[in-house]
């Protein structure tokens, strides 16, 4: 039982290397981009979302490139690239279905709301004082 435990520890992609910490690091993108499942599609960022597809596929097919070849990296990757590509079509689909509620509205409302907090922030450093 100790060798296989030794080999594990010591193999190239084991956890003194960081072929194994990457895909733990990258479980945090995949969650946060998982999470957007339960935001309303004209919250989405399609750019954002863009982007994690796109560099999902590119991370994909590399972690088959590299020695020693990273498949829990891969299987991570692939699931970011994935997700991001669902939520991109998802807002992109909204985006076409409602193009009276654009991107302008959007940022207004975005806009009231950080003005809303900053004198809220305001109020209360000014009682604070």
């Amino acid at each position: 039982m100790a060798s296989r435990f030794s080999q594990m520890l010591n193999s190239p992609v084991g956890p003194k290397t960081s072929h194994f910490w990457a895909p733990v690091a990258k479980l945090c993108v995949a969650g946060a981009s998982f999470a957007d499942y339960f935001r309303p599609a004209e919250q989405i960022s399609m750019s954002q979302q863009g982007a994690l597809m796109v560099t999902g596929s590119i991370w994909t097919r590399w972690c088959f490139v590299i020695t020693p070849k990273n498949y829990a990296l891969a299987a991570i990757n692939a699931s970011v690239g994935i997700g991001g590509g669902y939520q991109f079509f998802r807002a992109y689909k909204w985006h076409r279905d409602h193009p009276d509620q654009g991107l302008a509205q959007h940022e207004k409302q975005l806009l009231q709301e950080k003005s809303k907090s900053e004198k809220l922030a305001a109020k209360e450093a000014a009682v604070g004082a």
